[in-house]
């Protein structure tokens, strides 16, 4: 029999955000995305990388490239301040408020969010296919996060996965604007509709049931000018056959009281 072998290898740890600079250390966590706290950005490369090679691996385009500034505001964010030019290194609390204020009652809709399956997963309950594999799929957030995400079934459909998968980009804006009520998920599933169903607004379809112009000015048939054409009575003269014209309508006779009791 084969003797397996147990290969220890140490753990992989993602490098810094945006560590991609010769010359310069990488930007403050909080400035892309990570956690605050922090006013100076640190990457071990860029620490053990001797001075010599940092000179040598560029040129004075380069770093004055790298070393440009925007003082007081951000790089990366745009119409934002710094963080390392605030009084304490988080992100602003004026434009990045939390999502519900103190006392505000938890009222946040379930959402349904794209996915994209990377394998073709088949629900034994329903005897079908929850998606095939590359298919994007609406599932609930919390169906996403306890069953697929673990088990490595979907991810996110952000642009970056389209784009690592080889799929035609496309972007869902997901979670830029999140309804904290139904009516906010209803007016957010309208603009949703407008995103994503442009014909429905048109105005072909808007006014589909006015082909031929507005109902109002069609050609109906004329309203009652208040004569009838009744046949005339023996007793009145007429010769039999004759029409005589009613003037104005037929006089309503109201019913008499009868009393029971």
């Amino acid at each position: 029999m084969k003797h397996g072998r147990i290969l220890r290898f140490a753990p992989w740890y993602p490098p810094p955000r945006c560590d991609n600079r010769v010359t310069m250390p990488p930007p403050p966590p909080a400035e892309v995305g990570g956690p605050g706290g922090v006013s100076v950005g640190y990457s071990d490369r860029f620490a053990k990388m001797p001075h010599w090679e940092r000179m040598a691996r560029s040129d004075y385009a380069l770093r004055m490239k790298e070393n440009e500034t925007r003082y007081p505001m951000s790089h990366f964010n745009p119409k934002e301040y710094d963080i390392r030019y605030l009084p304490k290194p988080y992100p602003d609390h004026l434009t990045r408020q939390p999502l519900l204020d103190i006392g505000e009652p938890r009222r946040i809709p379930r959402v349904n969010i794209p996915v994209i399956f990377l394998v073709d997963l088949w629900d034994r309950t329903t005897k079908r296919y929850f998606g095939r594999k590359y298919e994007t799929v609406y599932v609930t957030q919390q169906f996403m996060k306890d069953e697929l995400m673990p088990q490595r079934f979907a991810i996110y459909a952000t642009v970056e996965a389209y784009t690592l998968l080889g799929l035609p980009a496309v972007r869902h804006h997901i979670h830029d604007e999140i309804p904290k009520t139904a009516e906010q998920h209803q007016k957010l599933l309208e603009k949703q509709s407008w995103q994503d169903e442009p014909w429905r607004y048109t105005i072909e379809y808007l006014f589909r049931k006015y082909e031929k112009g507005p109902q109002e000015l069609e050609d109906i048939a004329e309203e009652w000018n208040g004569q009838v054409e009744v046949q005339a009575a023996s007793t009145t003269g007429a010769t039999q056959g004759t029409t005589v014209l009613r003037k104005g309508p037929v006089k309503q006779r109201k019913a008499k009281k009868v009393k029971l009791f």
